[in-house]
């Protein structure tokens, strides 16, 4: 256990960014409400490590150039984004799915979610695959499949 340098407790903490500095993950999460830079340096948090992920969700990486497109576009709902439209070079992301946290960091508004997409050259995504809500139907009733839409 280390002392947290914005609350001084003894906690396990979570390293941000390319300075290192480290956080518990309250008051790191209560710095990201207000703004995307380190609490100490001020430099821009684009990582923390170690990431959360749940059983559920999937870790998508996906390796760009700094500095360029992300390759997909994306509208925000309650903290995270949801896929509109990916370009065929990405294979493992599709329409629909939702993004929970980006390079370890829950989405926390659209404008650090841009920042983070156009400057960093690695991505790592949690992602929630989306699942059709007639799946059920296509595996137990095949039948149907031809009446619903795809």
């Amino acid at each position: 256990m280390e002392e947290c340098s914005i609350c001084y407790e003894k906690k396990r903490l979570t390293t941000i960014g390319p300075c290192n500095h480290r956080f518990c993950s309250e008051c790191l999460l209560q710095q990201l409400k207000f703004q995307h830079k380190c609490a100490m340096c001020r430099s821009t948090i684009l990582a923390c490590s170690p990431p959360i992920i749940r059983r559920n969700h999937k870790r998508v990486t996906i390796h760009k150039q700094k500095n360029s497109n992300s390759g997909m576009s994306f509208g925000v709902l309650q903290e995270r984004l949801i896929v509109l439209s990916v370009q065929k070079n990405i294979k493992e992301l599709c329409p629909s799915d939702i993004i929970t946290s980006i390079n370890g960091i829950h989405i926390v508004s659209s404008e650090w979610a841009r920042c983070v997409l156009y400057e960093s050259d690695k991505l790592i995504l949690t992602v929630i695959k989306y699942k059709p809500a007639h799946s059920w139907y296509d595996k137990y009733c095949p039948c149907f499949s031809k009446i619903l839409p795809k």
